[in-house]
């Protein structure tokens, strides 16, 4: 035989062998004017795909063909496809593949089997903006990439129990998308999966929940939402996952088994006004990663246990050590008591887990940490003894010789005071300089003088308390206090300090009275359209003559040599007060 013989035969051998190929595996496509149908082999049915651009308002996926089940929805079946609002899908539809109705911006309504469909493939229904209203079908356990991206009509979805995935990106820029329940089932919600959605006020998480993950930017944007409650077997929150929920006030942690934040987490969060945590041993171990925006706390400022506002923070018993950041900027705690299980080492307390707590004032230390509490190199770091007038139960003239708590390596330990921790009983005791006059927490210490610490009332308009001996205004003591409108200083205050009514957006009157000979930097940072009222002819200040954050743009008005009798808002606050 020839070779040209030979290369004939060979070439017939292997078309006939493709074609068989092609039979068996379900290439080979028929059509009846509305549908094309591809047998699926290995699916024991035959899948289904559009044979015209254009359908009637309803659109019915056939159940079978020539006897056949019609067993799954094709990839890009319908994509593009006009006219129908309504899709109606079949018990015999297992499969539906991906982008099977993208961008079919027509359609309205989805009706699903009560059961048969286990799989919806990645985009299915990208860019279906006419879509308001989807309840998926049970038995699927993926809500896949992409699923309902660009939904801009999408108002509401039932997600089935038995889910244990939602995708990356499945919800992404659906522009009303109002509320979400996650099932239970649920272990990890993706990258981006509600990027974007300006309208979801509400995300609810089934009783029982068992997500471990929140993945990168997965509620990145989501304007509308005021408040979350993350379920206790979350593990891992990624960067960015909620970053410019510009409208979220409060997010509640009810678990033990967080882990660590990602960077950014939380920025652009500029109303948060504090934080729940169930589980503060849990959170001194968290790991919060990258930046300062990875921690709820240091925009929220307000620590919540359980839902009780946290003003003395007691570390619970059996800690060890403190991560990095843990209470960064969390202004309204005024002492802190560290347990016996902590010891002094590199690293038990983390760089900066308490700076710009500007008004904590005691330590109740039972531990045999080094605290430093005089000025230091160390003081605009924020370390944990840089704003104490006092330790009641520890102190020590000295530096460890090997390195500065918390960053050195260990040094000298000096043995705390039993006879301050215990009582004869062998119980702990707090002895505090710390006590309440009504709502507002003052601080006394013999060396160190009298001040205000905080506001902890719920009235918009107060009049300082009025008190025998005179007193100061602490570093902070109104830092970010959200709701008080108007400030009335009596005589008694002789000095405020740094920061003290510092983004207090809510401020819009104060009056100082000229006994108050000392005044801190940037006492009115971020308080824009505030007016203060000053009875001296001028004050001294330590940043610019306006009070104000030298980086902000807020207009701070100050009238000079104001009279209290004579300033009409005071007399109208007074009248108010005695009229309630």
């Amino acid at each position: 035989m020839s070779k040209r013989r030979l290369l004939v035969t060979a070439v017939i051998a292997l078309v006939c062998a493709l074609c068989l190929a092609v039979s068996l595996s379900g290439c080979g496509t028929e059509s009846d004017g509305d549908f094309k149908y591809t047998w699926e082999e290995s699916l024991g049915g035959y899948s289904v795909s559009a044979d015209r651009s254009s359908y009637g308002e309803e659109l019915v996926i056939p159940s079978s063909y020539e006897g056949k089940p019609v067993v799954a929805i094709g990839h890009n079946a319908f994509e593009g496809c006009r006219g129908f609002k309504r899709l109606v899908i079949p018990s015999s539809v297992k499969k539906i593949q991906y982008e099977a109705f993208k961008n079919c911006t027509d359609l309205e309504q989805i009706t699903f089997p009560s059961s048969g469909v286990d799989s919806i493939g990645n985009s299915v229904f990208y860019g279906c903006d006419s879509l308001k209203k989807v309840a998926l079908p049970k038995g699927i356990k993926i809500v896949s990439n992409s699923m309902f991206y660009g939904c801009d009509a999408l108002e509401e979805v039932v997600l089935p129990d038995g889910v244990l995935s939602i995708v990356d990106r499945a919800f992404a820029r659906c522009l009303n998308l109002k509320s979400i329940t996650v099932p239970s089932s649920v272990l990890r919600i993706g990258d981006s999966v509600f990027y974007n959605c300006p309208s979801l006020a509400s995300v609810n998480f089934a009783k029982g929940s068992v997500l471990e993950d929140i993945g990168r930017q997965a509620f990145y944007g989501c304007t509308a939402l005021e408040s979350i409650t993350l379920p206790g077997e979350l593990a891992s929150i990624g960067t960015n996952a909620f970053a410019y929920c510009d409208s979220l006030e409060l997010i509640a942690f009810t678990g033990s088994k967080l882990s660590q934040i990602g960077p950014s987490a939380f920025i652009g969060c500029h109303a948060l006004d504090g934080v729940d945590i169930a589980d503060l041993a849990n959170w001194c171990s968290v790991s919060f990663l990258g930046d300062d925006y990875s921690n709820p706390i240091y925009l929220g400022q307000k620590i919540y246990h359980n839902g009780e506002l946290v003003l003395r923070l007691e570390i619970p018993q059996g800690v060890t050590s403190i991560s990095a950041r843990a209470f960064k900027n969390a202004t309204r705690i005024v002492s802190v008591t560290i347990p016996d299980t902590m010891h002094y080492a590199e690293g038990t307390i983390g760089e900066d887990a308490f700076r710009y707590c500007y008004k904590l004032a005691e330590i109740h230390n039972f531990s045999k940490l080094q605290i430093p509490v005089e000025a230091s190199e160390l003081d605009e770091l924020g370390y944990i003894g840089a704003y104490l007038r006092d330790v009641p139960y520890y102190y020590s003239e000295e530096y460890p010789e090997d390195g500065v708590f918390p960053y050195g390596a260990a040094g000298t330990i000096y043995e705390r005071d039993e006879a301050f921790a215990k009582n004869n009983k062998g119980e702990r005791i707090l002895q505090t300089n710390i006590y309440r006059e009504g709502d507002f927490l003052f601080y006394k210490n013999d060396k160190t003088g009298h001040y205000l610490l905080e506001y902890v009332g719920s009235e918009s308009e107060i009049v300082l308390p009025e008190l025998k001996e005179s007193y100061g205004i602490f570093t902070g003591a109104f830092f970010g206090q959200r709701g008080v409108t108007k400030v009335v200083v009596p005589e008694c205050v002789t000095e405020i300090w740094h920061f003290a009514f510092y983004s207090c957006s809510d401020l819009k009157h104060i009056y100082i009275p000229a006994s108050v000979k000392s005044f801190g930097e940037r006492l009115f940072g971020k308080c824009d359209g505030l007016v203060i009222d000053l009875e001296s002819d001028e004050h001294n200040v330590g940043w610019k003559p306006n009070w104000a954050d030298p980086t902000d743009k807020e207009i701070i008005s100050i009238n000079y040599a104001a009279k209290k009798a004579e300033l009409s808002w005071i007399k109208e606050m007074l009248e108010k007060q005695i009229t309630e």
